[in-house]
């Protein structure tokens, strides 16, 4: 009776992976309101179609994204995102309550060569929602995490591999979970249950990920549900550390260094050192230590443009850097100076185009544009505008 059962549930499962043409009609989105800045990464060898889904469930296309094209927008918590290939879903995501998250759209796992899988996306079973990811970071560690950054996460043992599946042990729960590729399929044993299906895997991905190519990390606060911050690579050898917390502090942090696990970074803001490790899924803030729960790299590039720039060098020219316009929330920015002097002025954007940027200081009265087409930044009164840096590097 019990074969019998598994039976029918795994069989449930392939039909729902290999013949449902389009992803069902979702819910209507249903936001707090709080702005989440979410970049989308195509990582498959196809084109990829991005459609939102509204309020009123009418699903929009946002983006058609070519092979290791992204697409950054500012989203909002509890948005519903669909992708799809042209014959086939990928998935669904909904945005979480964070500042900022990159999403990586996965190939399907049957064309990921199980020998290099470093990454997979998970939803619950007959669903299409990515709510896991489960990474490896070492060796022989895998993290299992949560999209919403929670306590909810576990390190996994790498066991063994065949031509089908990874095989991982979560010693806290005394689970083998089978990752196989070939069914797109989840299964857990253990003691007191058979081998059962728990997850489908939404996408698989085998570009490994190292200290060297890391590019971005979320890492867990001191309570439940609260993130502790992200650490993201701004520039080339300088990174960014952005804090969650009510003063949502920024600082810009120097590599000093990496190796095979770890990269090493210098804070001279807080006068600390930082150790970002894979080996462990650890960031440490000289004695401080988190869990790292998001884990990203390494970066494709963005297609820059107005609507989704979110950061521009500027300078006299382009070897002398003299700060940097910064995005922090839906429609703020703030001017930053060189040697971590941040937050120096604060601007409301006031539109976009496919190629600027418009900024108001109201403590000030002054209107800038961001030009990304001639690459420069303009004092603007009324009809008239003067150039007052360039910019470089814009992402």
């Amino acid at each position: 009776m019990l074969k019998s059962r598994l039976l029918f549930i795994f069989s449930l499962c392939i039909i729902s992976i290999i013949s449902t043409p389009t992803i069902a009609q979702s819910n209507c989105s249903i936001t707090t309101g709080r702005a989440v800045i979410t970049t989308f990464i195509n990582r498959t060898q196809d084109v990829v179609q991005l459609d939102e889904i509204s309020f009123d469930c009418v699903r929009e296309l946002r983006a058609t994204l070519q092979p290791y094209e992204s697409y950054t927008i500012t989203s909002y918590e509890g948005v519903d995102w669909e992708f799809n290939l042209e014959d086939a879903p990928l998935g669904k995501f909904n945005v979480p309550n964070l500042d900022r998250i990159t999403f990586d759209i996965l190939p399907p796992p049957a064309t990921v060569d199980v020998d290099d899988v470093f990454k997979v996306n998970v939803s619950p079973l007959y669903d299409y929602e990515i709510n896991r990811t489960i990474t490896k970071i070492s060796v022989d560690t895998w993290l299992e995490s949560s999209i919403q950054p929670d306590d909810d996460w576990r390190q996994l043992l790498e066991l063994s591999r065949d031509e089908n599946a990874v095989y991982l042990y979560d010693e806290e729960r005394n689970e083998t979970l089978e990752l196989n590729l070939t069914e797109g399929l989840i299964r857990s044993t253990s003691e007191e249950e058979e081998r059962v299906a728990m997850f489908l895997i939404q996408g698989a991905y085998d570009e490994k990920l190292r200290s060297t190519n890391l590019t971005f990390i979320g890492y867990q606060g001191d309570g439940i549900d609260t993130p502790g911050g992200y650490i993201e690579e701004y520039a080339d050898g300088v990174w960014i550390n952005y804090e969650s917390t009510i003063e949502a502090k920024s600082y810009l942090l120097e590599v000093i260094g990496y190796n095979d696990s770890s990269v090493f970074l210098s804070d001279p803001t807080r006068d600390i050192q930082i150790e970002i490790n894979l080996s462990d899924a650890r960031v440490r803030f000289d004695e401080d230590e988190f869990v790292i729960f998001e884990t990203g790299g390494p970066v494709i590039e963005p297609l820059i443009n107005g609507y989704n720039v979110t950061y521009t060098p500027f300078g006299a020219d382009t070897d002398t850097m003299l700060g940097a316009y910064r995005q922090t929330e839906a429609l703020t920015w703030v001017e930053d100076g060189i040697n971590g002097n941040l937050g120096i002025f604060n601007f409301t954007e006031t539109s976009r185009d496919e190629w600027s940027v418009h900024l108001f200081d109201a403590s000030r009265g002054i209107e800038l544009e961001i030009d990304l087409q001639v690459h420069g930044v303009f004092m603007r009164n009324n009809d008239e505008r003067s150039l007052l840096y360039v910019t470089f590097n814009e992402g």
